[in-house]
């Protein structure tokens, strides 16, 4: 079995990203665990990316034209 866990202060979440910094993580999530492997430590990304990707309703079926979404290199999220 698998689980996530989050520690927040639920009065002290903020969202950081603006357009001209998206990848800002928010503030007030003080410990992150994906899978019970620490991706979030005292609020500082530890770099380990436990989680695989889902695709969910929005994802269509390559084309043509459709942009490639390959995991563990788009958006940054490890293959299974």
């Amino acid at each position: 079995m698998k689980a996530d866990v989050v520690l927040f202060d639920p009065g002290a979440i903020t969202d950081n990203a603006t357009f001209e910094q998206p990848h800002q993580l928010s503030s007030g999530v003080r410990d992150v665990w994906v899978n019970g492997v620490r991706v979030l430590d005292e609020g500082a990304h530890t770099g380990s990316t436990p989680g695989r990707w889902l695709p969910g309703p929005a994802y269509a079926a390559r084309s043509d034209d459709a942009p490639t979404i390959r995991p563990g290199v788009n958006r940054g999220i490890a293959p299974e």
